[in-house]
């Protein structure tokens, strides 16, 4: 009723306005007693409507534009399904879950309880086939020092200066209040108990107390010897609720490699989805991608193999294209350069030896992956996403195949036309490892991503990935303060007196033997 109601009201109230094309509308709606106000009406795009577009596969401003120009519905074709027309409704066989980032925690004085004002500096989306799967990705997407749905991170969050309580984070939203429910739930809180604190629908909480109450399960094995003898059935389970592997290493007591070797010997491997939202009423032809482990088969071949549509060898995709149900006849597109059967070979030095399970023999066609920047947030924005388009772009005009990793959807980089192949998928390793063993890619960028990818670049390395560009060692030396002071002292480069602290009391007792002015920085940070 509730989201009948609403949608209703927002199509009178913008047919009141007369707003022909792209608008967003916010409401405050009271559950008890199905009373809502309107926050606010906008003629304009939003980040939501980005979101919304890349959450449904139908292209929001392409169309909106269409119609303000004076196209109608019933002729203008969905260029992301390439099947029906802007008139036909999204319908989804899968979830998606949104979380902004807030980097309240930067600015002491700054209320970080959350209303109608804009307080995010970004956002991530993540996509499941359970709300459990999606939910648990997002918390890892939007915070890399997230395991997902534990306490963890909201123990790891909370600082002698912050003095809300466990309540008060219940009570009033915040950044933290995710993690606070897996706490609450981990002190023995209920269902009830929360919901009368936080209001939030019993479905939601019985869902993320099904993660909880699995944690707990896995907990119980006591060891990697346990959680085998507990077979596969509990594995594959455990990875449909979302967990990680490095989640289910931490709960059992191993390692997350032991995990690893044990999910790939028993064959628990994810499957490649794509983003269908027509219902299985027509094919799916999007290019929109994620991973799930609920799922007995890939949607799609790997890149390199698969044939592409004519309009996915032309520079612009159909960005500049018409529009209309039917293509055109004369209607041409610059045409990519002959694509190259094989990649510029690596040296010895640059390339590192490759593991047995992650062969990296040449497909049918070079493809290549990019890892993007991530959620944004304060010190990393929009100038890593231009790098990674303009590495995008410049890979596919020189003949080759290219994909996109990034849980962005503020990005120009998870655009449909940007790329041939998009992972809407979290920027870790386990992540990017399953895609790797899948795609089989010729080689990754990880350069242009900033600092999330350049920290998964001597990880991958060690699983055999081919790193294109600066090796990860050399990535390391530059980012690691005391390598690269000494690889200055090994070359003859002065450079200023510095040390690295992990206390405020030294750092002050530094300064004030050099003098001032000092420069602070973080130790292992290169972008």
């Amino acid at each position: 009723w509730e989201f009948n109601k609403l949608r209703e009201t927002a199509i009178k109230v913008i047919r009141h306005f007369g707003i022909v094309g792209e608008a967003n509308i916010q409401y405050a709606l009271d559950p008890k007693s199905r009373e809502y106000r309107i926050v606010e009406v906008n003629a304009r795009l939003s980040r939501s409507s980005a979101l919304a577009s890349k959450a449904t596969g139908y292209p929001i401003a392409y169309v909106a534009a269409k119609i303000a120009l004076g196209n109608d519905m019933a002729t203008l074709r969905n260029l992301v399904t390439r099947s029906t027309t802007a008139c036909f409704e999204p319908s989804l066989d899968y979830c998606v879950v949104k979380i902004p980032r807030w980097d309240t925690d930067k600015f002491p004085t700054v209320d970080s309880r959350l209303g109608t004002q804009m307080k995010s500096v970004g956002e991530v989306m993540s996509i499941g086939r359970s709300f459990q799967e999606a939910i648990q990705k997002a918390l890892r997407m939007v915070n890399e020092g997230s395991d997902g749905f534990d306490e963890g991170w909201y123990i790891r969050s909370k600082t002698k200066e912050d003095t809300r309580t466990l309540d008060d984070e219940l009570k009033y939203p915040g950044p933290l209040r995710l993690w606070a429910i897996a706490h609450a739930f981990e002190k023995g809180k209920s269902m009830a108990e929360i919901h009368a604190v936080t209001k939030i629908d019993p479905w939601f909480l019985a869902k993320l107390y099904s993660i909880h109450r699995c944690q707990r399960h896995v907990q119980t094995l006591k060891g990697l010897d346990q959680l085998k003898a507990s077979g596969p059935a509990l594995l594959r389970r455990c990875k449909q609720l979302g967990f990680s592997d490095r989640q289910l290493a931490k709960a059992a007591g191993c390692s997350a490699n032991d995990v690893v070797a044990m999910r790939v010997a028993w064959g628990v491997l994810p499957v490649v989805k794509q983003v269908d939202t027509l219902a299985a009423e027509f094919p799916a032809q999007t290019n929109y991608l994620y991973m799930t482990y609920v799922g007995g088969q890939h949607d799609v071949p790997p890149l390199g193999q698969e044939t592409l549509p004519p309009y996915k060898d032309s520079l612009y995709d159909s960005a500049f294209g018409k529009g209309h149900l039917d293509d055109e006849h004369g209607w041409t597109l610059p045409m990519k350069q002959n694509a190259l059967e094989t990649s510029p070979k690596l040296t010895a030095s640059m390339a590192p030896e490759v593991a047995e399970d992650m062969s990296l023999e040449v497909p049918q066609k070079a493809s290549f992956a990019v890892i993007g920047s991530g959620c944004y947030r304060i010190g990393a924005s929009v100038e890593f996403d231009w790098s990674c388009v303009s590495a995008v772009r410049t890979l596919r005009e020189t003949g080759h195949r290219a994909m996109v990793i990034n849980c962005n959807p503020e990005t120009v980089s998870t655009d449909y036309d940007e790329s041939d192949r998009l992972y809407f998928e979290e920027l870790t390793l386990e992540t990017v490892r399953e895609i790797c063993r899948f795609e089989v890619p010729t080689g990754v960028v990880v350069s242009v991503g900033g600092q999330t990818p350049n920290n998964l670049a001597p990880k991958l390395a060690m699983e055999g990935v081919r790193i294109l560009g600066t090796s990860a060692h050399s990535i390391d030396m530059a980012e690691d303060r005391s390598k690269f002071s000494h690889l200055c002292d090994s070359l003859g480069i002065d450079q200023p007196e510095w040390s690295q602290f992990v206390t405020l009391a030294e750092a002050l007792a530094f300064a004030e033997s050099v003098t001032y002015p000092v420069l602070v920085r973080p130790s292992y940070v290169l972008s």
